[in-house]
């Protein structure tokens, strides 16, 4: 057994000592019955009382009870109440994957009467939301979060019904933490980039809103990302996507995968995603670095799916890209920076212009167009002010800010909106 917690009374001669089998956190995703079967025995957690002056001990809550996990973590908590006749007599501790629903708890043991009591902690219905919110064509709006009831250590994919005002989740792998964002092909499929948690790497996968089913479609690279940092571009039915330093083209009717990898000795650390200048058009994707430290680059990208072909069209980027391109209806593309500029390239000369500045702020998440021609995006304060979000109109180059709410906190991970109509 392992220590890995303890608290000492303020009024008795007593201390309170958390205890876990050392190889419990190793297998916090496997079942009762299938550590049965492999005959690995975990001893359960328990919360220990150790008294003066001859250090007896004795246990007042085991995670052999139901409900209360498997796993205790960090320093118990006492409470001794004023004039209370029982000299510490409540005694809370944290459970990681205890509760209802198996995302923690918050266990109590009352040492006058001998009971133990829980609170459920984590999210009945998803929490910790991030990436693009997708509306697939069949209806339903689409989107990640980072835990969702008992079903995933990772979370899932969430699909919400505007009709019916419910949400349900996709059933994932247990170890699977979904993407960004998704793409649909022809068939209607969504396509997304996510990672094995498990494994560390990064695979395609698919969802089908017809049945809610999930199917892995391939493993791309190791994957050295908590949370997924790139998205899923399908153009004519092949799926792009990207790597810190890998570009890869999956073609879903062969399972051929072409791939191009960048060097560090060159132009690297990609930026989002693939933008394409039309269907079975050029592509274009941007990098933090190059040759030169500090400096990003516009890289163009033959379409072709079984060898991809990558040149430098733009270098010497001081102004470095923080979001990927977006085509907007102008024909121009559009990206933003890590010093809170937006800026447009025009791909037939390779030029690069900026177009406006969001004082003390960095550019993050994901661009899109809205209806009436303004490029919205997310700026991110860098001063401690107000995080904001901000709209160019394409007609009139004009520039509208507003602040974001303090108490509507962005998405740290991948920021961005969907217009709704």
């Amino acid at each position: 057994m392992s220590l890995v917690g303890v608290t000492t009374s303020d009024v008795t001669s007593r201390m309170f000592l958390t205890v876990n089998d050392k190889l419990a956190s190793s297998f916090l995703g496997a079942s009762a019955s299938a550590l049965a079967t492999s005959g690995l025995i975990i001893k359960p957690s328990e919360l220990v009382e150790v008294t003066l002056p001859n250090y007896s001990t004795r246990t007042i809550i085991s995670s052999s009870t139901s409900n209360l996990g498997s796993y205790f973590i960090g320093d118990p908590a006492v409470v001794d109440v004023p004039m209370d006749t029982i000299n510490d007599r409540y005694v809370s501790m944290l459970s990681y994957n205890g509760g209802d629903l198996g995302t923690g708890a918050l266990i109590t043991h009352n040492r006058g009467d001998g009971s133990t009591t829980y609170k459920t902690l984590g999210f009945e219905r998803g929490g910790y939301p991030f990436g693009r919110v997708v509306e697939a064509s069949s209806g339903g709006y689409y989107f990640s979060v980072a835990a969702f009831e008992r079903q995933s250590l990772s979370g899932t994919t969430v699909v919400y019904d505007a009709a019916a005002g419910r949400l349900a989740p996709i059933t994932t792998p247990l170890f699977f933490r979904t993407g960004l964002g998704l793409a649909e092909d022809s068939k209607g499929l969504l396509i997304g980039l996510g990672i094995d948690v498990r494994r560390q790497v990064y695979a395609l996968y698919s969802l089908n809103p017809a049945d809610g089913s999930y199917q892995l479609v391939k493993d791309l690279a190791p994957a050295h990302d908590r949370y997924p940092q790139y998205e899923v571009v399908v153009d004519q039915d092949n799926v792009w996507a990207l790597t810190a330093d890998s570009l890869f083209c999956h073609t879903a009717t062969s399972s051929l995968l072409g791939r191009h990898d960048f060097s560090s000795l060159a132009e690297h650390d990609l930026v989002r995603h693939v933008t394409f200048d039309g269907s079975g058009g050029m592509g274009y994707l941007l990098t933090k670095e190059s040759a030169v430290p500090g400096q990003g680059t516009i890289q163009s990208v033959t379409n072709n799916c079984a060898l991809p072909r990558v040149t430098t069209v733009v270098s010497g980027l001081i102004d470095v890209p923080s979001t990927g391109l977006l085509l907007a209806s102008d024909g121009f593309m559009y990206y933003g920076t890590e010093n809170g500029k937006l800026m447009k390239f025009d791909a037939a000369l390779n030029g690069v212009s900026e177009v406006a500045t969001i004082a003390n702020s960095s550019v993050e998440g994901f661009l899109i167009e809205d209806s009436n021609g303004d490029i919205v995006g997310v700026a991110t304060s860098t001063n401690g002010g107000a995080d904001k979000m901000f709209a160019f109109t394409l007609s009139s180059s004009a520039v509208t800010t507003a602040d974001i709410p303090s108490d509507r906190p962005l998405d740290p991970i991948y920021p961005g909106f969907l217009e709704l109509n």
